[in-house]
C-alpha cells in the first residue's frame, strides 16, 4: 500500500447535515404572474413566514411547468432555473421574522402558467 492511499484511510469527511424543518415553521407563497410578450412572462412570489420560528437562510424549491426557463431573477440566487426550480436567499433577505415576507420576481421563457409544489427549507407551503 502506497504511503498516500495509507494517508488516505485516516481521514473522515464530516458534511454539515441539510436543514430540516423543526416545530414551529410555516410558510405561504402568494404568487402572481402576467404575460409580457408571447414568448416571455414575470412572475411575483411572495414568501411568508407563517411560523412561529425565525427562519434564518431559505431555500425556495418549486415546479414550473414544462418548457418554461427563468432568465432574470431579482431578490433570489438561481442554483436550478427550469422546471424543478432552486433559489435561495440572498444577503438581503435571508431572515424572515415570523409574520414577515420577502418579494422573489422573476422573467422566464414561455407562455405563463402556475406554478406548483412550493416549498421553504422542505417545508410544504400554503
Amino acid at each position: 500500500m502506497s504511503r498516500i492511499f495509507r494517508s488516505l484511510l485516516g481521514v473522515v469527511a464530516v458534511l454539515p447535515a441539510p436543514a430540516v424543518a423543526g416545530a414551529g415553521a410555516g410558510c405561504s407563497v402568494g404568487y402572481a404572474w402576467k404575460q409580457v410578450d408571447a414568448t416571455v412572462h414575470q412572475a411575483t412570489l411572495v414568501i411568508g413566514n407563517t411560523g412561529s420560528v425565525t427562519i434564518k437562510g431559505w431555500t425556495l424549491r418549486f415546479t414550473l411547468p414544462a418548457g418554461q426557463k427563468i432568465t432574470l431573477v431579482k431578490g433570489a440566487s438561481l442554483a436550478s432555473p427550469s422546471e424543478a426550480v432552486v433559489a435561495h436567499d440572498i444577503v438581503v433577505n435571508a431572515t424572515v421574522e415570523p409574520g414577515g415576507s420577502v418579494t422573489v420576481t422573476y422573467r422566464a421563457t414561455g407562455a405563463g402558467g402556475t406554478a406548483s409544489g412550493f416549498t421553504v427549507n422542505e417545508v410544504p407551503c400554503s
